[in-house]
């Protein structure tokens, strides 16, 4: 990854989908002498407590754990009473967290 990100072409951003592997972009972008955010922006889903005290602080998306688990135990038990009832999608919104990791564009 840190070859890939010194390319010509090279994104002005990453988004990780989950703390994990944005903890593994960090390290190759430190890896790789990138300055976050200067030469890249980084984001990531998950708010796990690292995010926040990482230099800079990593910008997420919280998702609404709590809500997930909410929405899908109603739906697990709505199926175990009614099997034919149709499937429902149910979208939930997350909470974006703004942190040093990202910049706005001029």
């Amino acid at each position: 990854m840190a070859g890939w990100l010194r390319e010509a072409g090279a994104p002005e951003a990453l988004i990780a989908s989950n703390g994990l592997l944005l903890l593994g972009a960090v390290k190759a972008v430190r890896a790789a002498g990138i300055a976050v955010p200067g030469e890249l922006a980084l984001a990531g889903f998950d708010n796990d407590s690292w995010t926040e005290l990482a230099d800079p602080g990593m910008t997420v998306i919280e998702q609404p754990v709590d809500e997930i688990g909410r929405a899908a135990m109603e739906m697990l038990l709505e199926r175990l009473q009614q099997p034919e009832r149709p499937l429902r999608k149910v979208v939930l919104a997350g909470r974006l967290v703004a942190r040093g990791s990202s910049r706005t564009r001029n």
